[in-house]
């Protein structure tokens, strides 16, 4: 029976300034109501702002960096643990990361268990490394991979779904000019040209390849320059932010057909090349191993899905290419799939697990899971 779904997590920061306006605009805006005088000064204002930028910010100062933890700018604080990632490990360390959107950090109830899963089976110490976000697409995806890959060390799981294949040119060109994570990636530069979507060249000076990413939390940037926080932890309660109802599931469902079931043929062919470079990049250095990953899915949502002959023609090319994918890159894939064995009011939709007790036996699950993996 197949269990997954064409999943679209939620949006995340837009990059407005406090006035509702994006930072350009409000730019623009400013300078055609003001005098030669005032203009003069708003430029003055804008050089030195940059001068800012280019002087004070830096990858090193992006990694000390403690972002809001709120839902609007999550990744600004993915951006700091990315950087924080991409620093070598403490000697005789290993790490396990964890590079998804919210439907499968949502599955996990404790990072602990992880880590101890594979300390037990590779005999040493491990830290774990929160890289998620919020509606995380394949290009971030990549970005992530390809600014970690030198310095990882251990094991990297990766969420996929059959969503992510469904993501156009569209939706790239969107990230290109209001990027939300604060690097730039060769990887997706490539896919970028592959696309025909028109996008800045990397030039090799942080602050002016992610300029727009500065710019658009400069008022957050200039508060928190110098300050240190931990990572987030991966401890989670119960969340039933949502009351599940079979209607609510119903409306879910027609949503995700119109939505992603007419791009999937379209997409998939570069979508899945991008994947596969960013597991390339990982594993090059030989220092880390790559598990794909999907998040559990509600029992509902499955079986209405199911009955759709499009939609199970989606999922037997997606499961296909997915293993052909795994067997090319030589590394693991894992679908929880009806050995999971959750109840639908388990969930608060389609792909969020809501209960705690239901985290806690799919993060037991995916312990298991990763102790086959050998280093």
């Amino acid at each position: 029976m197949i269990e997954r779904a064409l999943v679209d997590p939620e949006t995340a920061n837009s990059g407005e300034s406090p006035s509702g306006q994006k930072p350009s605009i409000a730019f623009l805006n400013g300078l055609a109501d003001k005098g030669g005088l005032s203009v003069l000064g708003s430029l003055s204002v804008t050089v030195a702002w940059l001068a800012f930028l280019c002087i004070a910010v830096t990858p090193e100062t992006i990694r000390t960096l403690e972002w809001e933890q709120t839902k609007g700018d999550a990744y600004g604080s993915l951006t700091s643990r990315v950087a924080q990632a991409a620093t070598a490990s403490r000697e005789g360390q290993l790490r396990v990361g964890l590079i998804s959107a919210s439907s499968f950090r949502d599955s996990i109830s404790d990072s602990r268990l992880l880590s101890d899963a594979i300390e037990d089976s590779w005999g040493q110490p491990v830290e774990f490394v929160n890289l998620t976000a919020g509606a995380l697409t394949l290009w971030e995806t990549a970005t992530i991979a390809d600014v970690i890959a030198n310095q990882f060390e251990g094991l990297i799981l990766i969420e996929v779904s059959p969503n992510k294949f469904c993501r156009d040119a569209d939706e790239l060109r969107e990230i290109t000019t209001n990027p939300r994570l604060g690097f730039r990636s060769s990887i997706v530069s490539q896919d970028r040209k592959l696309r025909q979507v028109d996008g800045p060249d990397i030039i090799g000076v942080y602050t002016i390849d992610n300029l727009a990413f500065l710019l658009s939390r400069r008022y957050k940037l200039l508060a928190r320059v110098g300050t240190v926080g931990e990572p987030p932890s991966l401890v989670l309660k119960n969340q039933h932010s949502k009351l599940f109802s079979v209607e609510f599931m119903h409306r879910r469902v027609r949503a995700l057909k119109r939505d992603y079931l007419r791009k999937y043929f379209d997409e998939v062919d570069s979508n899945i090349s991008l994947l596969e470079r960013a597991v390339s990049r990982l594993t090059e250095t030989g220092k880390t191993r790559v598990l794909l990953v999907e998040a559990p899915f509600n029992p509902l949502a499955a079986q209405l899905l199911d009955t759709d002959p499009a939609y199970r023609e989606v999922m037997l090319d997606y499961d296909l290419r997915i293993s052909r994918l795994a067997e090319r890159c030589g590394i693991a894939y894992w679908a929880p799939g009806v050995q999971a064995d959750f109840a639908c009011f388990d969930f608060t939709d389609d792909f969020h697990i809501g209960d705690f007790k239901a985290r806690v036996k799919f993060t037991s699950q995916l312990a298991r899971r990763i102790k086959d993996i050998q280093r």
